[in-house]
């Protein structure tokens, strides 16, 4: 993760049955802007909802700064930020 703030490797989330996201995987550079597209039902919100800390994951690896975030990962603290 040489240029990377943050990488999103094979990301899951799953609720009962149903599959909202499959091995999601993809980083963002320092400084970049970025689009995510999609028809409609396709993930483009849980994504974005678990990035910013509002749902869990199910599986998958994330990582801030190159330091693995775990799963449940409400209580990560980030540069000085605290959760709600």
């Amino acid at each position: 993760m040489d240029n990377h703030s943050l990488e999103i490797s094979d990301v899951s989330r799953q609720i009962g049955d149903k599959v909202i996201l499959s091995d999601i995987s993809f980083s963002f550079g320092k400084k970049q802007i970025y689009t995510v597209l999609g028809p409609s039902g396709s993930g483009k919100s849980s994504l974005l909802r678990i990035l910013n800390r509002l749902d869990n994951y199910t599986s998958g690896v994330i990582k801030y700064h190159n330091e693995k975030i775990k799963e449940n990962w409400k209580e990560i603290e980030f540069k000085g930020l605290k959760s709600p």
